[in-house]
């Protein structure tokens, strides 16, 4: 069986970490693009420590070809510029009776 097609999907920009600095900080210098891919956006609040209470935070589930370069340590670049993270390991889910698996699965949480 064929992966799931998503023709109407985007194009993602994956930005991987290189060398990491002294300070733990990493210069991302690595990109390629994955896709396309189904990316429905939606939004929620979350609670925060500071005097405005809450803040707008952005949950993006990502559907993409099975055989993506993706992992969790990855940043992504949306169409329209938008730099996230991904926040959970990319899951592969896979038909029990015939092996077959539709595409990858991960999740994006926007940088704020």
């Amino acid at each position: 069986m064929a992966d799931m097609d998503f023709a109407a999907g985007s194009m993602l920009t994956v930005e991987r970490g290189g060398e990491i600095d002294p300070h733990g900080d990493s210069e991302y210098f690595f990109t390629h693009d994955i896709g396309p891919c189904d990316v429905p956006q939606t939004s929620s609040t979350t609670p925060s420590s500071d005097e405005a209470g809450r803040r707008a935070v952005s949950a993006i589930q990502v559907r993409g070809p099975v055989d993506s370069d993706i992992r969790k340590s990855d940043r992504v670049r949306l169409p329209n510029g938008v730099l996230c993270t991904v926040s959970s390991e990319p899951t592969i889910p896979k038909n029990p009776f015939t092996g077959w698996s539709p595409f990858v699965y991960f999740n994006l949480t926007a940088v704020t």
